[in-house]
């Protein structure tokens, strides 16, 4: 029998998550390869349950060299990558079949949902390049592979199929930051001057290493000069430097400057503006805030927020009622900001909080009030 569509997985300890990804996919490909790069549990057994393509690779730091070899073991004329904590959403893997069969393209981009919360399936989207032909050139980067530009745009087709993703599930760990740090120091040694890895190094950085941050810091605020210059920036790599960009800028003039930029080149983006709207709010500009959340609240309403970067579903979640309540309150806005936290009274995980902060408008109210003063 031909084969036409090889799945394949890289993977590490991933015995508890592997069966869920392989069941997944295993009625729409002809073949199924496992890499493992030194799992200390059972993961190889669980594989071999439902491929004898298992191999063995030892990892040596570069997530490339891994799925390079990974597709060496192929033999589909396509090939679609998942990780070990991902799977396909039900009822979109028939997507696959009717992808491979088009003469025209050559990379087929899904979307990624990345769970925030593991259980309540809250989730962000953004699109990946999975599913390409055999034929593409071997993967570069360190951490993160892809192909070595230039790609024709114009064989690269959308597609209907989504995964679930859980990596981000409760946030990313700082044993999962470090490594990103060591492999993305490791990149730009081997392939100076890349934007994407210095803004990915840069980002992990604020969150885990402060110091390495402030040396990276210059090389992050050039970049951004050169992203707000540029005609037709990256979206993606200037996107996610500009949400960490707003949100370490106390300044008033820097923020709004940056937001006028985001507004007009990203509009509609929830992480800039809930970053901005978090910094606008500890830097006093409360009116600024309000603006910001406003603006949340209506992307939230219509789901329309732009897509491709993951982000935190409480971007877009009822937490910005809570801050907006939180805002009006701050403005004297009391009769809105009640409003506000009322709506959250049947909102689980924001009714303790509606309601303390119920509490405090009333009290203020009273305080407040000329009838009740001496």
């Amino acid at each position: 029998m031909s084969i036409e569509l090889s799945l394949y997985l890289v993977v590490r300890n991933e015995s508890s998550r592997l069966a869920r990804a392989i069941e997944s996919a295993r009625d729409y490909v002809d073949e199924i390869v496992v890499l493992d790069t030194g799992s200390t549990d059972d993961t190889r057994d669980v594989a071999r349950t439902y491929t004898d393509r298992v191999f063995q690779f030892e990892w040596v730091d570069d997530f490339s060299a891994a799925h390079n070899r990974a597709r060496s073991h192929c033999r589909g004329k396509w090939l679609f990558w998942l990780d070990g904590d991902e799977w396909i959403v039900e009822g979109s893997a028939q997507g696959l079949r009717s992808a491979i069969q088009r003469e025209d393209i050559d990379i087929v981009t899904v979307l990624r949902r990345d769970l925030t919360r593991i259980g309540d399936f809250s989730y962000t989207e953004m699109p990946l390049h999975r599913l390409f032909r055999r034929s593409m050139p071997e993967f570069i980067g360190c951490n993160h592979p892809h192909f070595v530009a230039p790609i024709d745009v114009r064989r690269i087709a959308k597609s209907p199929i989504s995964i679930w993703h859980e990596g981000y599930a409760n946030g990313t760990s700082q044993e999962k930051l470090r490594r990103g740090i060591r492999l993305n120091l490791k990149e730009l040694a081997l392939r100076p001057n890349q934007p994407y890895y210095e803004v990915e190094l840069y980002i992990s950085a604020l969150k885990a290493q402060p110091d390495l941050a402030k040396q990276w810091q210059p090389v992050a605020h050039r970049r951004m000069e050169e992203f707000m210059a540029a005609p037709d920036p990256d979206n993606l790599i200037a996107l996610r430097l500009l949400e960490a960009m707003v949100a370490e800028s106390p300044s008033g003039e820097r923020r709004r400057s940056l937001m006028r930029y985001a507004r007009s080149t990203y509009p509609r983006s929830a992480a800039v503006l809930w970053a901005a709207a978090g910094t606008a709010y500890q830097a006093g500009c409360f009116e600024e805030a309000l603006d910001y959340l406003n603006e949340l609240e209506d992307i939230r309403a219509k789901n329309d927020y732009l897509r491709g970067l993951s982000f935190h579903s409480e971007v877009l979640s009822p937490r910005i009622t809570l801050n907006r309540g939180v805002v009006l309150v701050r403005l004297t806005r009391l009769d809105e900001a009640e409003i506000a936290f009322t709506s959250l009274l049947d909102e689980p995980e924001y009714a303790e909080a509606a309601r303390k902060n119920l509490a405090v408008i009333e009290n203020i109210k009273i305080s407040t009030d000329p009838g009740n003063s001496a």
